[in-house]
């Protein structure tokens, strides 16, 4: 007798330990996609230091009130990493106090660094000033490995503008304390003049009519 209540106590005793067991996981399985399909009320991010949040807002904004699933979530992260201001993003969903059933993202974030000077080398007829006003990158900004090449191009143009046809430009970088030092190394070269204008076949228009429009 006490045989059998022993193997009924056992017996039970599993059943409900498979009960448990089976129960936990399916609420582990539960709590993992329970933002699927919630709506999303908030996007908010946790180490801004040189972004404003209103420089993401044009990206975050279009996920308001969408529900929330991986593609769109997928989305939303390759669209924040092709800004190229981020060397980490590590995202997590919370569900949101305020409106019962929604869902909050929140992204921690480390930026890339600022650019902390920027130098212009071999610059003999052009003024540092104007070739600041014509580059896209700025001190105390998110440096941006992408616009020296740009840069590099719009420094090539101003000079072309003057008349610097042999013009060669180059850049490189460094870093300090502040951040990145971005210098543009340029090769001036000689300034072309034009000092005459020549016709030639011109029968109709004197050389002088055509020269002077």
């Amino acid at each position: 007798m006490r045989c059998k209540r022993h193997i009924l106590s056992a017996f039970f005793i599993s059943f409900f330990v498979c009960l448990f067991l089976t129960s936990a996981l399916w609420a582990q399985e539960e709590s993992d996609t329970w933002h699927l399909n919630k709506p999303i009320t908030s996007i908010t991010f946790k180490g801004l230091k040189n972004i404003k949040k209103s420089e993401l807002d044009g990206i975050t904004s279009s996920f308001i009130n969408r529900p929330f699933t991986d593609e769109l979530f997928g989305n939303l992260i390759d669209r924040l990493y092709a800004l190229d201001f981020f060397d980490e993003i590590e995202p997590s969903a919370q569900h949101d106090r305020k409106k019962k059933g929604s869902v909050e993202i929140v992204f921690k974030v480390v930026e890339k660094p600022v650019v902390s000077r920027i130098i212009f080398s071999g610059n003999n007829k052009i003024r540092n000033g104007e070739l600041k006003d014509v580059v896209s990158l700025k001190v105390d900004e998110i440096f941006v490995n992408t616009k020296m090449l740009v840069d590099e191009r719009a420094i090539r143009d101003k000079y072309l503008e003057k008349g610097y046809l042999d013009v060669k430009v180059s850049s490189s970088t460094s870093e300090d304390e502040d951040g990145i030092v971005v210098t543009f190394k340029i090769e001036e070269g000689f300034n072309t003049i034009v000092t005459d204008i020549a016709f030639s076949g011109n029968r109709v228009m004197t050389s002088k009519t055509l020269a002077s429009r």
